[in-house]
């Protein structure tokens, strides 16, 4: 008989804005572990949140330094590039790490630019939409979790990181020390022939009398 453990609701990605501010010149060591540690357990997509709040060249001068930092302590964000299973794979998935982290804006009101309806967030100084690529790179990260990686997500949460989870657990169950509450089930003692009871005996007995 096998034994293993159910598989619970799963999460198949973590979205996670960087962890140092754009000022700092790079991840601190906590942030560092942090990340190294949370990428063997799911998948994990960092994003530039608030990406408003930079200019155009803040922006591009943070991502490169989170770029660094990623390859410099070997962070394996997704797409993992051990998962490149093809050329095709491989040239989808290096122009999505050269975008990595995304620099995106949150909003959840629309607002009326050139006759339109969009989705943005104003400000005194405009409307900073979500669909323009010029503004956010939402689009990106939209294609990338619901059009062409969300399978590859769900596969790799189930097949690697839930069977890594499940195997470390197998295996600290098998280490357990055996206190004084572990018993060992033996197989149960076969049973021998039922005898009658006496009140059977007699009953024979007297039909052998009478006969």
């Amino acid at each position: 008989m096998g034994y293993g453990l159910a598989a619970p609701s799963l999460i198949h990605l973590l979205l996670l804005p960087p962890p140092s501010l754009p000022h700092l010149s790079s991840l601190r060591p906590l942030d560092i572990e942090f990340l190294q540690r949370l990428c063997q357990t799911v998948n994990v997509v960092p994003v530039i949140a608030r990406a408003d709040s930079l200019t155009i060249e803040e922006r591009e001068n943070f991502r490169r330094q989170i770029q660094h930092d990623l390859k410099t302590h070997c962070i394996d964000v997704y797409p993992q590039k051990c998962f490149d299973d093809d050329i095709n794979d491989r040239i989808l998935n290096s122009k999505i790490r050269e975008r990595i982290p995304f620099a995106v804006v949150g909003a959840d009101r629309e607002h009326l630019v050139n006759g339109k309806c969009v989705l943005g967030r104003k400000t005194k100084w405009g409307i900073v939409e979500v669909e323009n690529m010029a503004h956010c790179e939402f689009p990106l990260l939209r294609d990338l979790l619901i059009r062409s990686h969300l399978q590859d997500l769900k596969d790799i949460t189930h097949n690697v990181h839930y069977e890594n989870y499940r195997v470390c657990r197998l295996n600290e169950s098998d280490a357990l020390p055996r206190g004084p509450g572990w018993v060992k089930l033996a197989p149960a003692p076969t049973s021998p022939p039922a005898t009658p009871g006496p009140s059977k005996v007699r009953r024979r007995t007297q039909d052998n009398s009478t006969e």
